[in-house]
């Protein structure tokens, strides 16, 4: 690299070390050459002028080239698989791969061990400690409605876009899960046993008991539940590829006390 100053005679100082230049820095005489990654801050003095402003450039290291493109093909009117194809280049030592879901969107039949974190909407891959070539692969359901996916992939630490196809949209009519069946119904004195049920085969049940509405996040229904106090029971339930079914709700109180008998004298 090469500094130049447009003040005739003008000598230029600088430095490769973070310290701010001056006229005990390194004088510049001729190019310089740098074959690791480099932060230059330079600065001008000439007799019977003020100092030029520093003048600071860095230099880092090019990113491996490596091709990662994604691709999308709807299976039907409801879900999609996605791609994503993988080439790193043959110095990487450890790749990894992150993909960002719309909310509404939910991913199946994940391949080679990547990691549906459904909190965060993403799918993670690796990290693979090599440089070889991979498909990785997901099916994606969602309701009607254009969807956006983003993707990210580090390559040594170097973050790297995922080119290809980003859009896609679904445009299907769903069926929506059976609603949840409670028992004994609302009404019932505690202490009571609660069991909860769906018709739809393989919904999994979820449930509050502090009177919130239920989501996915919520206590998965595993067992009957034993309640001694009143609680106030929501329920819902999901099935990949459906619309969840609707909140149902059940309150079981406390017994009433029976009311004290009295003679009438």
């Amino acid at each position: 690299m090469s500094i130049t100053c447009e003040t005739p005679d003008a000598e230029i100082f600088y430095t490769i070390d973070g310290k701010i230049p001056d006229q005990n820095a390194l004088l510049y005489t001729s190019p310089l050459l740098f074959d690791t990654p480099v932060t230059i801050q330079a600065i001008s003095f000439h007799n019977d002028m003020l100092p030029s402003d520093i003048a600071t450039i860095s230099y880092t290291l090019p990113l491996p080239y490596s091709q990662i493109n994604r691709t999308i093909t709807p299976n039907n009117d409801c879900s999609a698989q996605i791609n994503i194809q993988i080439s790193p280049a043959s110095s990487v030592y450890i790749y990894g791969i992150e993909e960002s879901l719309s909310q509404d969107l939910s991913p199946t039949n994940i391949s080679d061990n990547g990691v549906w974190d459904q909190a965060h909407q993403s799918i993670k891959w690796g990290p693979f400690e090599d440089n070889h070539n991979r498909v990785l692969s997901y099916d994606l359901f969602g309701l009607p409605g254009e969807y956006h996916i983003n993707g990210i992939a580090s390559f040594d630490g170097h973050s790297a876009s995922i080119n290809g196809s980003e859009k896609l949209s679904f445009n299907c009519e769903l069926e929506q899960v059976e609603n949840p069946i409670i028992s004994p119904a609302g009404g019932s004195t505690v202490p009571v046993t609660v069991t909860i049920a769906c018709n739809t085969p393989g919904a999994i049940i979820y449930y509050t008991t502090d009177g919130s509405t239920p989501d996915n996040q919520s206590f998965i229904y595993q067992s009957p539940i034993i309640i001694n106090i009143q609680t106030h029971i929501k329920t819902i339930a999901y099935k990949q590829g459906m619309i969840e079914s609707s909140v149902v709700e059940a309150e079981y109180p406390d017994p009433v006390d029976p009311p004290v008998p009295f003679l009438l004298s």
